[in-house]
């Protein structure tokens, strides 16, 4: 059988022979064996979906099987590939995924590890990969209960609040994994498999990802580690719960105060602009009653907290002003005793044997923070962060933390730099790619020439617009450069869209046959006429030409249907195309003397323009 590849913005379908036998993994090497060069074939089927529509109706092709192709293709059959992870090859129910682990070198120095499998499996779905981003983590020392905590928050999300609060919904909830004692348990960062996509108050759509961090502090982490780990939960999230037990204490701010000099900087060149969203102090096992538990007690803790006072010392009133200045939310949660059930073996995680007024509490906390008015988007700058864009992120400030000692401020605001300019660059790329695809692209019939020139000035002219509105970080000349680069990429997909618009055009593809069709035809009936004029040898010599342009035409026909030879294939279309653009000039030549006739011939001039037209 035949079918036909539909690649993006590639200039023309490929058809491709497969035998009705083989199997959709063969099937899927003869794509990547196909594809343009200009395609990522390393990543082709792990970031792209490929579907056959039938009946109006898109069905996903697994590629990894083993089943012959026949169950469910037909001969002549289009299909067409759409970035972001197939379907198939995502867990339909979450599990936790580890995406970052920690290890020391020969000389004793903290190492991070990534993995990136784990995170395009999550980041790179395909009904997630492009909606803007909110990444919620619980942060804190080891065994306060933060693997717990999210559980109940990743049961909260599966049904979107409903029923919250029921005896059912306190029941034992599964997810991240957590146990008794005093030993830690999570190790590294772990993400939920399953983003959540939750609809805005505005109606924008966004994916919302949960993340559990090794807790610090424990005899198994030196110093430099916890800083680390703090860090890079601080830099990756957009909404970051810190959970500590019965107070924030001096040491918890002083473990800050790296992020906070480095947030300071960003503030810096962002004239005033908070550079991170919320973050959520939960102290655990409140009991004390100068504050009432909840979110009103905790802003009145938290207030007197990062109160500043003429007594304190500098540092300690750098890292409180830092902070205020860093966050556009700073939250406290007061969350009192569960009771003593909680700390007992036959404790499985059934909330409702704990304290009511724990429960009461607990329900309001993780209500309160995924509401949509709290749901907070990760930015840098006013850039709002998509899920695929994420990864840039992880990989930029892994790269950063990755030297003997922590990083520099400066390096961390480089590497923050180098993700806004990429997050930049995809907004302004997205919003060109998506104004051209809706009047030209897959599934849209071939549009004039000039229509489409007129989309592409208005798509770029808006593109721009964006690129000029956006908060950049970093030098005038890196912006400078950023901006020719755009300027470049967007020159490169105008040319792409042109080609591919150009190869959904009929007539253009049937160019080349009427062409050879036209010249035997008229050769054979220049030759009839020289013939009945006596003059043979001429008319031998023209049938001759005309039989090669009939040989030539059949040649065409047949490389076309076999995909076979494709240069001879080309070179045939260069050589009608030198034929079309000649008689097009020699048309054009005899009809300028009639240009200059009378305006009592204009008719005579019209039959003469005619076949240029």
């Amino acid at each position: 059988m035949y079918v036909t590849i539909a690649y993006p913005f590639a200039d023309e379908d490929v058809d491709l022979q497969i035998d009705n036998e083989a199997s959709f993994k063969t099937l899927g090497e003869k794509i990547v064996a196909a594809a343009p060069r200009a395609l990522p074939r390393e990543k082709l089927l792990s970031e792209f979906t490929v579907v056959v529509n039938r009946n109006g109706r898109d069905r996903v092709l697994n590629l990894t099987l083993e089943q012959p192709v026949s169950i469910l293709l037909e001969s002549n059959d289009a299909l067409q590939m759409i970035p972001g992870i197939p379907p198939y090859l995502v867990d339909t129910e979450g599990r936790p995924l580890q995406v970052l682990t920690f290890s020391l070198d020969d000389d004793q120095h903290t190492v991070t590890h990534i993995n990136e499998a784990n995170l395009r499996q999550i980041l790179y779905r395909h009904d997630v990969k492009d909606l803007p981003v909110v990444v919620l983590s619980v942060a804190g020392p080891f065994r306060t209960g933060k693997s717990f905590l999210l559980n109940f928050i990743l049961r909260y999300l599966e049904n979107d609040g409903a029923d919250w609060g029921s005896e059912a919904s306190m029941q034992a909830a599964e997810g991240f994994h957590w146990r008794h004692g005093i030993e830690r348990d999570t190790v590294g960062m772990w993400m939920w498999s399953k983003p959540f996509v939750r609809t805005m108050p505005g109606g924008d759509r966004v994916a919302v990802i949960v993340a559990d961090t090794q807790g610090t502090f424990d005899k198994h982490t030196v110093m430099a580690e916890n800083t680390r780990i703090f860090a890079l939960n601080a830099l990756i999230s957009s909404q970051q719960v810190y959970n500590i037990k019965e107070k924030i204490s001096e040491d918890v701010l002083q473990q800050m105060h790296l992020f906070t000099e480095y947030g300071a900087m960003v503030a810096r060149t962002l004239e005033g602009q908070k550079p991170f969203q919320n973050l959520e102090f939960l102290i655990r096992d409140w009991e004390f009653e100068s504050h009432a538990p909840g979110a009103a007690g905790g802003q009145e803790y938290l207030d007197s907290i990062l109160a500043i006072s003429d007594d304190l010392p500098t540092e300690l009133r750098e890292v409180r002003l830092w902070l205020q200045d860093c966050y556009e939310a700073i939250t406290c949660f007061l969350l009192p005793h569960p009771g003593k059930k909680v700390t007992k073996k036959e404790f499985t995680g059934n909330l409702t044997v704990l304290e009511e007024d724990f429960r009461e509490h607990f329900v309001e906390f993780v209500s309160n923070i995924l509401s949509p008015e709290r749901i907070a988007v990760k930015k840098i700058g006013n850039q709002n962060l998509t899920c695929s864009s994420l990864l840039d992120l992880f990989r930029t400030y892994v790269d950063a933390f990755n030297t003997a000692e922590l990083p520099q401020v400066s390096t961390l605001f480089q590497a923050t730099a180098r993700v806004n300019h990429d997050a930049v660059r995809q907004s302004v790329l997205g919003s060109y790619r998506d104004a051209m695809r809706r009047i030209a692209g897959p599934g849209f019939p071939h549009v004039a020439e000039s229509h489409l020139r007129n989309q592409h000035e208005a798509a770029h002219a808006n593109a721009i617009s964006i690129f000029e509105s956006a908060k950049l970080l970093g030098s005038a000349a890196q912006k400078d450069h950023l901006r020719a680069d755009i300027e470049r990429e967007l020159e490169t997909l105008w040319t792409q869209m042109q080609a591919y618009n150009r190869s959904k055009d009929i007539l253009r593809g049937m160019r080349t046959p009427l062409i050879f069709a036209a010249a035997a035809f008229l050769l054979n009936i220049v030759a009839a006429v020289l013939d009945v004029v006596e003059l043979d040898p001429i008319a031998y010599i023209l049938n001759f030409i005309a039989w090669v342009g009939v040989f030539a035409l059949v040649g065409w026909g047949t490389l076309n249907y076999t995909g076979q030879q494709p240069e001879l294939r080309g070179a045939l279309d260069s050589f009608a195309d030198t034929l079309f653009q000649t008689g097009r000039v020699a048309v054009a030549s005899l009809a300028q003397p009639a240009e200059q006739q009378p305006a009592a011939s204009a008719p005579a001039q019209r039959r003469a323009r005619a076949p240029a037209s």
